[in-house]
Order: C-alpha cells, then structure tokens, then sequence
C-alpha cells in the first residue's frame, strides 16, 4: 500500500481516531498528533485516544487526548508506530469494531495489521511518515504541526545520533525548522529538564549498572523499589537505556523494568553491529536492528538472566 492511496482514502472519510502504542514515546505521540492537527485542519473529526495517560514530561506541548474506555467506537481507526496489535493495549478492541484500519509504521519486526498498512523501515521515525503522509494530503505545515514531527523525529533519532538518521532526516527537520516554533525550548524540555525524582532514579540506576560477557553487554534492572525510593514514574526510566551503551566497549545495551511480580519490560540497544531486534523477537517482541524491546513474564532477576542469556548468544554469532 502506498503513501498516496492512503492520503486518497483520508480524504474520504470525516471521523478519525488515531492510536498508537502503550508506553507512548515522542515519536508516537508526536506523528499522533501532527496528523490530528493536520486532518483537523481540513475540517474533519479526528482525535487521539490512548490506553494510558500522556506521560507527564510531554505535558509543556498541551496536547489534548482522550483515554481509552470501554464502548468506545470508531469509524476510521490510523494506528501508529505500532508494529503489532497487540501493543495496543487496552485499546486494542476498537480494531474489531471499526469500519476500517490503517496502519503506519516504521518498524520492521512485528505483524501488520489493518486494512490499509505502510511500513518503511528505511523511515527514522514514524515521523518522517506523516512528513510524507501530509505532502501526500497536500496540506501545508503550522508551528503545531512541525513542533510534533520536530518531537517524533528528534526523540526517535536520539537528537540525531542514532544510527538511523540519515541526509533525509535533516533534509525533513530543516523544512519543519522554516517554520516559526520555538526548537530551542522544545529540545529544553526534552533534553534539559530534568525533575528530581528522575535524577534520584538515575543515580540508583547507574549504581545497578553491571556488565557481562567481559564489558559487552550493559545491565540495568530497575525495580518497583527504586521507583518507591525515588518518587519516580514509570515514565522516568525513559533515557536510562541510554547509559547501559556508553560505557566504552559496550556493544548492547539492556534496559529491565519491572512491571509487576512476573512482568518485566525490557528495551536493548546496540552501538555497532548487534542485531538487537533478534534479541525481541526471541520473547514475542520487535523493533529495529540497534534499538528493539519485549516484554518478558518472570520475576526480575530471572528475566535478566534470560534477556543476558539471549545477548551473549547474539555476540557470540
């Protein structure tokens, strides 16, 4: 399915719900919501419904959301940065019900599903797809919109120094940085503004960091109790995956955070040649060949055993 036949079927239509993944990232909630305010634009209903609230440090871009409930409906469901249903979460059901399903994405591992699917693993970020989606549309970018696609891309590219940025990538960016949002207090509130909960949560983190197979592989395992001994969210693990990889030598980086008794949520990262989606894709998960994550039902200290298990066996060829 092409960009162009999926514009055609969005300008047909006039009631749209998007969706995208649980534990929302910026890249999913940033195309949500730069496609929500471009089909706005156009004079149809469209809005955002997530299966859990807006994490809080994506509060300064005053977006407006709904929450999942249960009889929800939905006559033209737009799922995106969304490899697999199933990540959907709770409001995964709406699919069954709705008229019609369109999918975009960026991930290569996991199941398309919908009517009307686009997957472009050569895309940084799901982004970089509604860039397209909305030239596709014909529809001209606001502040509002190129601050959102500003947001998916920046935080889906690690600000640019991932690995699956390309000349592409800031071909895009430097079209959304002709218009007249403010990216410097943007990058300030990804970037540079920290709450103490989450620097107390780091520092505890950073002393459970442990290394295996002689430095290559980077562990972090955070427990229910570092986030009750910080005051920290759930939401303020994001980023710590970046510090299981920047030690020097390190080649995959693990991030474990624990959900519940046996549910354990795990995020890997790779600096060169690691196919790190191999790992997810051996616990029922996916993502891309330096960034991929799972989920893993065991107790804590099990799930590490096993996702190191599973890393050192990648390594190891």
């Amino acid at each position: 399915m092409s960009i162009k036949k999926i514009a055609s079927f969005l300008k047909e239509v006039q009631d749209i719900t998007i969706l995208t993944h649980i534990s929302p990232d910026g890249d999913a909630l940033g195309s949500s919501f730069a496609l929500c305010a471009a089909l706005e634009g156009m004079g149809k209903r469209a809005k955002v419904v997530l299966p859990e609230p807006l994490p809080a440090h994506f509060a300064f871009m005053n977006w407006k959301t709904a929450l999942y409930e249960d009889g929800l409906t939905a006559q033209t469901l737009v799922a995106l940065d969304c490899g697999d249903s199933k990540r959907l979460g709770a409001a995964e059901p709406l699919l069954e019900q709705a008229e019609t399903v369109v999918m975009l994405d960026h991930h290569k591992a996991g199941t398309p599903f919908g009517d009307l699917c686009f997957v472009s693993p050569a895309s940084s970020a799901t982004g970089e797809i509604i860039f397209d989606l909305l030239s596709a549309l014909e529809i001209p970018l606001t502040p509002e919109i190129a601050s959102a696609l500003y947001i998916a891309i920046s935080t889906d590219t690690g600000g640019f120094r991932y690995s699956n940025t390309t000349p592409r990538t800031h071909q895009i960016v430097a079209k959304l940085l002709e218009l007249p949002f403010d990216a410097a207090r943007v990058n300030r509130f990804l970037y540079d503004c920290v709450p103490y909960p989450k620097l107390k949560l780091t520092s505890l983190a950073l002393d459970a960091l442990t290394f295996f197979e002689n430095g290559k592989i980077g562990v972090i395992a955070v427990s229910l109790d570092m986030l009750r001994q910080s005051g920290a969210a759930p939401e303020d693990t994001d980023g710590l995956t970046d510090y299981t990889r920047i030690a020097q030598g390190v080649e995959i980086g693990i991030l474990l955070k624990e959900k519940g008794p046996e549910e354990v949520k795990v995020s890997l990262r790779s600096n060169e040649y690691a196919d790190v989606s191999a790992i997810a894709t051996a616990f029922s998960g996916g993502g891309h060949v330096r960034a991929s994550g799972c989920v893993i039902h065991a107790p804590l200290a099990q799930a590490t055993e096993q996702i190191v298990a599973a890393a050192a066996k990648i390594l190891k060829g």
